[in-house]
Formats: C-alpha cells, structure tokens, sequence
C-alpha cells in the first residue's frame, strides 16, 4: 500500500523532471538554421592581397543562430587560401573568414560557408597587381605587338637629322677641296 502511495506522489515529480531534463537538453543545442547569407565581402581580390568574408545563419524566423559548427571552402582558386577553415557562430549568427592570395594566385570562385545542409556562398575573381607590383597580364591580342609611335617618330626625325648632317658635310668637302 505505501509503495503504491509513493508512486502516486512521485509520478507526477517524475513527468516534471523528464520535461524540464528534456527542454534543458533542447536548448542546449541551437536550432538548425534555415537560410545563410553573405553579409561583406569582396567580389575581387588582387593577387597578394586578402579579404574577410562575413556570413550569416539565421532560423525560420529570422533570428541568427549562435553556436553552430560552420566549415569553409574555396572553390577553385589557385593560390589563395581560407583561414581559419572551421568557425562557430556568435553575436546573432555571424562567423567570419579571411581569404588570403598569393602574388602569382589566379582564377575566379568562391568562398563557400556551410552548417549542416545549409550553405552561403560569395563569388571571387583575382585581379592581377599593378605594375610593379608583381603581376602583368599574359599577351592576348590577334595583332602582334609592335613598336610605340612615339619610338618610330624619335627614329624617323634622328635619321632624317643624321641624314641632313651627312649631306652638309659631304658639300662641303666638295667646296673646300681643291680641283
């Protein structure tokens, strides 16, 4: 009789327990996000030079989701890397990469951030430095290339300058010499 008792007064103490065990271990872990979206980038990078890309996961509602696993990657860009490779998001669902390009890095991509089965991703083509920074661009052109006008017009106006003072002093040999 006391132990049918006890379960009467303890049953409901039990339910109580398994629900409040059960929400505690709900909140524990964040709710899945519903959408991602890049929030700053840079749409080109120049060879040797870096970028930081912010993205953020948002629920259902639209509220940012901290604390979840987030990997990066980057499709396909030679010469340019992602640090750090892995992050977790905080201050309303935001994590952050940085893109970092060698001074030879080229092609175009992206940079991909991805929690669980939803993914952002940010479109990315490297630039080739300045003069004199490293870089040039590859000859592309149908027209092979050719001298400046400049240098032909320079060359143009010396010979007919070497050519004039050529037939000075031949004339004036011819004058000066006796017959």
């Amino acid at each position: 009789m006391r132990a049918r008792r006890f379960i009467g007064l303890t049953a409901p103490l039990g339910v109580a327990a398994v629900f409040v065990t059960s929400q505690t271990i709900a909140f524990a872990y964040p709710s899945p996000p519903a959408t991602a979206k890049v929030t700053s980038g840079c749409a080109n990078v120049t060879q040797g030079n870096n970028c930081t890309y912010a993205f953020e996961f948002v629920d259902s509602g639209g509220n940012g989701v901290d604390g979840l696993s987030v990997t990066f990657a980057l499709d396909p860009v030679s010469g340019c890397s992602l640090s750090p490779a892995s992050g977790t998001t905080s201050g309303g669902g935001f994590v952050s990469t940085a893109l970092s390009c060698a001074s030879n890095a080229s092609g175009s991509g992206s940079v991909v951030a991805t929690s669980g089965t939803v993914s952002a991703s940010a479109a990315v083509n490297v630039n080739a430095a300045n003069a004199g920074g490293g870089g040039t661009l590859p000859f592309t052109s149908t027209n092979p290339p050719g001298p400046n006008g400049w240098l032909i017009a320079g060359l143009t106006l010396a010979g007919a300058i070497m050519l004039a003072g050529a037939s000075y002093l031949t004339l004036n040999r011819r004058r000066r010499t006796p017959a």
